[in-house]
């Protein structure tokens, strides 16, 4: 078995692959377990596990093969990234693309976005349209001046045109998840009765 003892860690071997990619490496049979960076640049670390052994790799390129639940699994060793692009390129074409996170804001007590969060609206779009079949969540938040009550309504008012603009450029609604969390979950932690321009946002999430 394989479990994740750190993270952010990629185990590529999750998906089993049943190849070695050492030139002169025999064990064709072998299940290989490479680690890779995330997109961020960071590495974690995977331990792979059987009944005989186990091993740690904690360095991008290095991986740890494994014949059986009988057998010790390798030591690790480097594999290149051409050999990993070689091998596993239609595994990481196949990966889905990672979520992108958006927050706009807006002025004190409506819907009406803030100027320089209007500007984003472009990239916005550009994300959204670049995904073959995309999820949205669109989540509105308000900061704690008012009531909870009308707090929650407006929250979902500028989640809800929030959810307008998307789909007035096509985005079908049923792609599009409206939530409201009113003075929930503030962004900037505050007492009550308090106007804070950071926590009167929408949240959105391309999947």
């Amino acid at each position: 078995m394989i479990r994740s003892i750190r993270t952010p860690a990629r185990p590529l071997g999750a998906l089993l692959v049943m190849l070695c990619l050492l030139p002169a490496c025999s064990r064709l049979n072998d299940n290989l377990f490479v680690l890779l960076e995330d997109a961020d640049g960071k590495t974690g670390a995977i331990e792979v596990t059987n009944e005989s052994g186990a091993r740690v790799i904690e360095r991008s390129g290095q991986a740890v093969a494994v014949r059986g639940a009988n057998s010790t699994p390798s030591d690790p060793f480097a594999v290149s990234p051409d050999d990993i692009d070689a091998r596993f390129r239609d595994a990481l074409a196949a990966e889905p693309e990672k979520p992108v996170n958006f927050v706009l804001y807006f002025q004190t007590g409506s819907t009406d976005l803030r100027p320089e969060s209007a500007e984003q609206l472009p990239q916005v779009l550009q994300v959204i349209a670049n995904r073959t079949a995309p999820i949205v969540a669109v989540v509105g938040h308000t900061d704690t001046a008012g009531s909870a009550r009308v707090n929650a309504a407006l929250a979902l008012d500028r989640a809800r045109e929030v959810a307008k603009i998307l789909t007035g450029i096509g985005i079908p609604a049923a792609r599009i998840e409206i939530t409201s969390h009113g003075e929930n979950n503030l962004l900037i932690p505050t007492g009550d009765e308090v106007a804070e321009p950071r926590n009167r946002r929408v949240e959105i999430t391309v999947r």
